[in-house]
């Protein structure tokens, strides 16, 4: 079923297979082109925000990666009696 629209010179719903509001005679919008137009701008938001998060993303793989090297290169190096090398005693 699809969906009602208002009219917008009296704000009453018409049903979609109506092309002129029953009760004021204005023409309806054509849906399809209207929603477009008005989809347009928040698709390319979102395509920017989607851009964004992955670029965010990668960013952070890229540190986890330097981290988990980090951390490895100090399980590497650490003595083989288990002393801690990071306190003075």
């Amino acid at each position: 079923m699809r969906e009602l629209t208002a009219c917008r010179s009296c704000s009453r719903y018409i049903a979609p297979d109506f092309r002129y509001c029953p009760y004021c005679g204005t023409e309806r919008v054509r849906d399809y082109h209207f929603r477009h137009l008005l989809d347009q701008p928040f698709d390319r938001m979102e395509r920017a925000v989607q851009e964004f998060s992955f670029r965010r993303l990668e960013s952070i793989e890229e540190q986890l990666i330097g981290l988990e090297d980090e951390l490895e290169h100090m399980i590497e190096s650490r003595p083989a009696d288990g002393r801690d090398l990071t306190r003075s005693t």
